[in-house]
């Protein structure tokens, strides 16, 4: 499924409504300043805008999801001092692009979606490798001191900085794969179905990197299931119950016999 900035609040509703695993992403258009601003998505013949289309699988078979973030927590935390909506304003008293800038290097325009840098806001009930919920920040505004986000963020939030490289995404995915195969076990896959996050693949590991890390991944499967997905500008998990929406992930949905 995908939907506009709004999808946080969209697929929250949803879940209330159908309590059944949600798995999918946000749509967005070309990389610009206004990109989070304004989102289409087309249902049928209809162009809608703020919306969310999602498609029922339902059936006699069974899920299996998986999830990787190649993002690591580097050990330092910070409190959210000042946000509004989903610009996040100061970090521990200090302009949150100075925080950006410090760590990596001097931004020359407003789009950092490639940045190595994000944030993790801690997840209840969740513990391991994924207890955080990964937000990138798409524009660094250094004349305000602003990071914009995709979601919206609370003054008094606790938050980790985190680190992503190219050797975490890759191991990531290749760790998904695996899991999901020995949680399979003998069970026939019916169908594969992939939200990788668009700002993990030419912006970061580029096309060859990309294809490399989905070519590998596809290989731990039998080669006659069909895969199908998209690259997302946020992605949607169901992270012990409801949906949780991340940046720099790639969920993997299996349904199987």
């Amino acid at each position: 499924m995908s939907g506009g900035v709004g999808y946080v609040c969209k697929r929250q509703g949803l879940y209330r409504v159908v309590e059944c695993p949600i798995v999918g992403g946000a749509a967005a258009h070309s990389f610009n300043y206004f990109s989070l601003r304004e989102t289409y998505q087309y249902f049928g013949g209809r162009l809608l805008a703020r919306a969310a289309v999602a498609v029922a699988i339902s059936g006699d078979f069974q899920i299996e999801i998986g999830v990787c973030h190649g993002c690591s927590p580097v050990g330092v935390e910070f409190e959210v001092t000042r946000a509004e909506g989903n610009i996040l304003y100061e970090l521990g008293g200090r302009r949150a692009s100075d925080v950006w800038e410090e760590i990596c290097g001097s931004i020359a325009d407003k789009t950092n979606q490639s940045s190595a840098l994000a944030i993790g806001v801690p997840l209840q009930g969740v513990s391991g490798a994924l207890d955080y919920q990964v937000r990138a920040g798409y524009f660094i505004d250094t004349e305000s001191g602003g990071v914009t986000l995709g979601p919206s963020i609370a003054t008094g939030t606790h938050i980790m900085l985190h680190h992503r490289t190219t050797e975490d995404v890759v191991e990531g995915a290749r760790q998904m794969g695996r899991d999901m195969v020995a949680r399979i076990g003998s069970r026939r896959v019916c169908a594969l179905l992939g939200f990788e996050c668009g700002a993990r693949t030419l912006p970061f590991l580029g096309a060859e990197g990309t294809l490399k890390e989905n070519q590998e991944l596809q290989s731990l499967f039998d080669e006659s299931v069909p895969w199908l997905g998209m690259m997302p500008w946020g992605e949607i998990i169901p992270m012990g119950g409801p949906p949780t929406f991340h940046n720099y992930s790639y969920p993997l949905l299996a349904i199987v016999e």
